[in-house]
């Protein structure tokens, strides 16, 4: 499998999701995107590490991302660099 490069902004969401959000999510595991998040989301859609879908909440249409099993992988292993690293 050829190694997924993550942009600036995929790694940001990443480490965002990393510091706020427990537990981990895993494959199947499906979060809010949050305003600002929209761009890196569709990039990490893009590579097979999410879906997107936009579900309707009393008439406000909120944006979601599911995590695929690739997902998780990078999910965890962005973890683990992060708790490498002081």
């Amino acid at each position: 499998m050829e190694p997924v490069k993550l942009s600036p902004g995929e790694r940001h969401l990443i480490a965002s999701i990393i510091e706020h959000i427990y537990p981990d999510p895993k494959a199947g595991s499906t979060l809010p995107i949050e305003a600002g998040e929209m761009r890196p989301a569709r990039g990490m859609e893009r590579k097979g590490l999410v879906t997107i879908r936009v579900r309707d909440e009393h008439g406000r249409q909120v944006p979601e991302m599911t995590f695929t099993p690739l997902g998780e992988t990078i999910y965890e292993r962005q973890r683990h660099q992060a708790s490498a690293c002081p």
